[in-house]
């Protein structure tokens, strides 16, 4: 009790000599000036409420949508010009902050009546130096939101089968890659062997291969893949990777991807870019843009 006093008797002394209030030094630089943490009002509500001269912070926490409804302005020796609110809405559900009576509440030119604190965002209001009934009365001074992704990413790597796999309805697990619901499996693999003419007409030795997802179905609407190949084997073969498209089978995500040998080039007919190794792979990265 007697450091509150002495501490009162401080603040009072030193507003007295040069109307300037110092917290945790003697020196103030402002009116108030609070060298450390600052302790306010904080309120949490389940229901509709009216916010009054005791309230600072308030978070919204209840199981349906609620109203927030600010103080009647004051007028005269009455007036709270630059009294504060923040308000969080820590729900799914949506909060209205309105203004009492006729106020409205200013964030543009154009004053409101109301506006609505949507799922996990955060307000601050402050009440400005109009006094007229009809006027905005409020200022809406800050919003904050929560940070929402606005693109959805997925990453994977797929194993390229040996060209002579020849896999059809998944009759073989060697090419599998992943677990459980996020394995991929490898469901066929169709090989076509190079073509080589005189005229230096070349076409590679590529494979065509479905791949499909084990974990729940992708939406595949709007679903974009960036697709490379790799190689860890010794062997120095070079793979491009072209997208064959999405499709939906038995409620799982199948990939349809042709990759093509390319490092192999001549017109020697007794050359085969037919690839031996097990190591190559696709790296398979999925973007979708959620709004």
């Amino acid at each position: 009790m007697k450091k509150n006093y002495l501490l009162a008797t401080t603040l009072l002394l030193t507003s007295l000599t040069n109307a300037q209030v110092g917290v945790g030094t003697t020196i103030p630089n402002s009116t108030l000036d609070v060298r450390g943490s600052l302790q306010t009002a904080f309120k949490e509500i389940s229901s509709s409420v009216t916010l009054g001269i005791n309230d600072y912070y308030t978070t919204y926490n209840g199981t349906n949508d609620a109203t927030i409804t600010l103080p009647v302005i004051g007028t005269g020796t009455s007036s709270f010009n630059g009294r504060i609110y923040r308000i969080k809405n820590a729900t799914t559900k949506r909060v209205t902050v309105k203004a009492s009576g006729s106020n409205t509440i200013r964030a543009t030119s154009v004053p409101v009546a109301s506006f609505i604190i949507e799922a996990g965002c955060y307000v601050e209001v402050v009440n400005n130096t109009n006094t007229v009934a009809t006027s905005a009365t409020w200022d809406l001074s800050y919003i904050a939101q929560p940070y929402t992704p606005n693109v959805s990413i997925y990453g994977t790597t797929l194993k390229i089968p040996h060209f002579s796999a020849n896999i059809s309805n998944h009759n073989s697990t060697d090419y599998d890659s992943g677990t459980g619901t996020e394995a991929w499996w490898v469901i066929s693999s169709t090989a076509t062997s190079q073509a080589l003419n005189a005229n230096t007409s070349i076409k590679p030795s590529k494979m065509t291969i479905v791949y499909e997802y084990q974990g729940t179905a992708f939406d595949i609407v709007n679903l974009h893949p960036i697709l490379t190949a790799g190689n860890t084997t010794s062997f120095p073969d070079v793979f491009t990777v072209s997208f064959g498209g999405f499709t939906e089978v038995n409620g799982k995500t199948r990939l349809t991807l042709t990759v093509a040998r390319i490092d192999l080039i001549g017109t020697e007919t007794s050359s085969s870019s037919n690839w031996q190794g097990t190591g190559f792979f696709i790296n398979a990265l999925f973007t979708k843009k959620l709004f």
